[in-house]
């Protein structure tokens, strides 16, 4: 059994699993809102929150609430977590922006006078299953692996991979960032924000469970996130791949700021374009190729996005000449030959061989 908080107002989602979580206690008030949510009644309650009928505001009776879950399985458990903060971000824009936080769990995995071996089960397999160990298992070996289809057969993703729309409009995109290397200038021209847009419809950001923002909001939150961007524009011209933190806190902040999705869903989105705005610096990313091959499943948070970056930088700083194996078609810059040897080793995006 779990037990996650949702405060509307500061945008916070934790989960505990502690009964006894001073936490707990100290958020409990005269009126709270609580609701419980077991195998019975969990479809009742999803469609309740889906029709809105789990209402929130800025007043001390709708900021909050306690959701109690206790469906016998951890995974069933934290899928469901991941589930309410999806339609509740439909409805209210912090909860969409919220991290899930985990209280009572980050406690029990930090803690010094605790060995990793005396987590109990259930523990050690919610901890396993939310992925708060965060970072890419089997990791050295997958930069080998890479580095390995980039020097030998990274070409192929020419002849295998997709031709049409989405190559046309990435090469146009990558063209005009070149005629405007400023970032603030290139995102000034409306022609250059019509073929971004197109470009991220290519490229499947408009289809199936993927839902854009009309051109005019998606144009506010480019715009509203030009400090950050100018930020990390005037961080890469001096950038030493070695000394990456500052590097990956300014991406961090315009990870956080930028939102061109209705949905609440944002690490394919986001990295498509920064990509394209920062196609040196930058990695494309996907849930069927990068994500599962990375982590074997398509979970996404902020954290998530920066040990993929973090990930890129390693295989970049492997002693391989990345530039030999550029060309003018998909493998236009070393983040995107990375990007490239993921989809061939997926093999799902791909042509099969002829």
């Amino acid at each position: 059994m779990i037990s996650v908080y949702i405060n509307y107002p500061m945008g916070r989602i934790s989960v505990h699993e502690d009964p006894g979580c001073n936490r707990i206690r100290a958020m409990d008030k005269i009126g709270q809102r609580i609701i419980r949510i077991d195998s019975l009644n969990v479809k009742l309650e999803l469609e309740k929150m889906r029709n809105k009928e789990l209402k929130f505001a800025s007043n001390r009776y709708l900021n909050d609430v306690w959701i109690h879950i206790n469906l016998g399985e951890v995974s069933l458990e934290d899928n469901l977590v991941k589930s309410i903060k999806e339609i509740l971000g439909h409805f209210y824009n912090p909860l969409a922006r919220a991290e899930i936080e985990y209280h009572c769990l980050d406690q029990a995995l930090s803690s010094k006078s605790r060995a990793l071996s005396s987590i109990s089960p259930l523990k050690e397999s919610r901890l396993s299953v939310q992925g708060i160990r965060k970072m890419i298992p089997n990791r050295e070996d997958k930069i080998k692996t890479i580095v390995n289809i980039v020097s030998t057969r990274i070409a192929d993703i020419n002849s295998r991979y997709r031709s049409g729309p989405s190559l046309y409009f990435y090469r146009r995109v990558l063209a005009l960032r070149r005629e405007f290397p400023n970032v603030n200038t290139f995102l000034s021209k409306d022609h250059n924000l019509e073929i971004l847009y197109a470009v991220l419809v290519s490229w499947d950001m408009n289809s199936r469970s993927a839902k854009m923002k009309y051109f005019d909001d998606f144009k506010v939150s480019l715009i509203s996130c030009r400090p950050e961007l100018e930020a990390i524009e005037n961080k890469l011209a001096n950038f030493d791949i070695t000394q990456e933190d500052e590097m990956l806190r300014l991406l961090k902040n315009a990870y956080s700021n930028l939102e061109m999705m209705k949905t609440a869903r944002r690490l394919v989105s986001n990295s498509k374009c920064f990509h394209f705005l920062f196609p040196s610096l930058c990695m494309p990313m996907d849930g069927v190729n990068t994500l599962q091959y990375l982590f074997n499943n398509t979970n996404e948070s902020t954290d998530r996005y920066l040990d993929i970056i973090r990930f890129q930088f390693e295989v970049m700083r492997q002693s391989v000449q990345f530039e030999k194996y550029l060309d003018d078609h998909w493998n236009q810059s070393v983040p995107k030959l990375i990007d490239n040897a993921i989809i061939l080793l997926r093999g799902i995006s791909v042509k099969p061989k002829s």
